[in-house]
């Protein structure tokens, strides 16, 4: 999909608050495999945004100001791009009416103004702002104002502007995404470079260090046994690593398999200091039947009850301790499956295991303990685990 952004204004040097609208936009389109390629700073101008008009956009986001009569400015030429005229709009106007009441402002020529849209436009309003935005279709193109208000534009793209985008994405092509984990982007290319370059087909991988989104989209004209051809290719040579098929996090879809299972966990945690619980209570903490923080190898033991020989044999960070661990975890407490993570900043290796009465797996971690995000990425990890056991250790879809 084809996204532009225009920034207006008559000050180019103080366009702050417009640039991270900007950020915003660019950081929450990239969630879902799209991105704006083209962006343009200048002052409002009927012929310049003709110009960028005649690019033919599928949307065009158009970014105003705090002043109230250059933004009708700018309406009004976008109205005259599309051939229509502005029109007080009644959706604007009581919104508009809300905000004057709650910060008893009275009515006045300005508020006339705010509310004059494009006749067949659709508004866009937030009634903890002054202002009012819209949606207006010409031609191909969705040209979408939004004046310069973060809080203005937050709630509206999750009120309409992402709907509006998914829907155009549903209607020109088929989209497959694919969630995997524990590889990162440049090897995922590696893997997939062979289906680069494909006419009517375009990878887009969306990365957070180990946790990958791939958004494979066809065009409807694409022929459907090759798009299907593909999407089994890139999902046969990325198999070991796939959660999921769905655009769902790593924690939603550890939660929602046991739900389908319904089974229930019980976590015992050391080096992510409880982020696993409260990532997965956040989803439904009915999962979880009891959760532990052990901030020492002392408590371990003394709640545990671990074989002392065990910790001098193997030692306290090893896979036989917290082997016992687990099974220790998993035998007091009435959940189904165990989830143990142990570690120490003071190492560089976490082990994290999980299992029921069936058996206990241990997977052994290096770790960079300088590294930010450490707590989430081993909380990402140990879902991920916590997921293949659920799989069988099968991630085949």
């Amino acid at each position: 999909m084809k996204i532009g952004c225009i920034v207006l204004n008559s000050n180019l040097i103080a366009c702050d608050k417009q640039t991270s609208i900007i950020k915003y936009l660019t950081n929450n389109l990239y969630e879902i495999g799209e991105s704006i390629s083209l962006i343009s700073y200048f002052d409002n101008s009927l012929e310049k945004l003709k110009n960028v008009y005649s690019e033919k956009p599928d949307i065009l986001f158009v970014i105003g100001t705090d002043d109230v009569i250059y933004n009708h400015n700018i309406k009004d030429n976008l109205a005259r791009i599309s051939g229509e005229k502005l029109e007080a709009n009644q959706n604007a106007l009581m919104s508009l009416k809300k905000y004057c009441e709650k910060y008893n402002i009275n009515f006045s020529m300005q508020e006339d103004m705010e509310v004059l849209l494009p006749t067949n436009s659709i508004a866009l309003t937030y009634d903890d702002t002054y202002s009012s935005g819209f949606v207006s279709k010409s031609g191909n193109t969705y040209m979408i104002f939004l004046p310069n208000d973060i809080e203005f534009v937050k709630y509206n793209y999750n009120q309409y502007i992402l709907p509006l985008i998914n829907d155009l994405v549903s209607s020109t092509c088929k989209t497959q995404v694919i969630k995997v984990f524990g590889i990162l982007e440049k090897d995922i290319k590696n893997f997939l470079s062979e289906y680069y370059g494909i006419d009517g087909l375009t990878i887009t991988i969306v990365g957070d260090g180990l946790d990958n989104t791939i958004f494979v989209r066809s065009i409807s004209t694409l022929d459907e046994n090759k798009s299907r051809d593909v999407i089994s290719g890139i999902i046969s040579k990325l198999n070991k690593f796939i959660y999921s098929l769905e655009n769902v996090s790593i924690y939603k879809m550890a939660v929602d398999m046991l739900k389908i299972q319904h089974k229930t966990i019980t976590i015992g945690d050391t080096i992510t200091y409880g982020n696993i619980t409260n990532r997965i209570a956040e989803i439904d903490p009915s999962v979880i039947t009891s959760s532990s923080i052990y901030t020492s190898f002392e408590k371990i033991k003394l709640d545990l009850s671990i074989d002392t020989n065990t910790i001098k044999d193997y030692g306290e960070y090893s896979v036989n301790t917290i082997y016992e661990c687990a099974n220790s975890l998993l035998s007091k407490s009435t959940g189904d499956i165990a989830l143990f993570v142990l570690g120490s900043k003071a190492t560089d290796t976490c082990f994290v295991a999980v299992g029921d009465l069936d058996g206990i797996h241990v997977y052994k971690n290096k770790i960079n303990i300088k590294n930010s995000d450490l707590q989430e990425n081993l909380s990402k990890t140990a879902m991920f685990y916590l997921i293949k056991k659920l799989k069988q250790n099968d991630l085949c879809f």
